[in-house]
């Protein structure tokens, strides 16, 4: 009997230990999990400013070119208005003037 109630306690001593050593493999797995994920939250955090940077750069550069465009088209217009005046000065009927006012000069 006594023999049998040590055999006993020796199996739920195992029992107990197989559980414990579960229950650490589960927390163990569970705390790898949620490393995992805080690093994939990491990262999308990461590429997510990194898409922004990018947005904003190519905002920025949209705006240096528009404004590039607008000061050559500035001179580009302050030149036609030189020409005209020198074709009015220079005694170029008015007819030619227009013709040439119209014309659209290509960037």
């Amino acid at each position: 009997m006594l023999c049998q109630l040590r055999r006993a306690a020796g199996v739920a001593a195992e029992a107990a230990a197989a559980i414990t050593a579960r229950q650490r493999q589960a927390e163990e797995e569970a705390a790898a999990k949620l490393r995992h994920a805080a690093e994939l939250r990491s990262q999308m955090q990461v590429a997510a400013a990194r898409k922004q940077a990018e947005v904003l750069a190519a905002r920025q550069e949209g705006a240096r070119a528009r404004k590039a465009s607008a000061m050559h088209q500035a001179v580009i217009e302050g030149i036609r208005q030189q020409k005209l005046q020198q074709l009015e000065q220079a005694g170029v009927p008015a007819k030619y003037h227009a013709q040439l006012a119209r014309k659209v000069f290509a960037i």
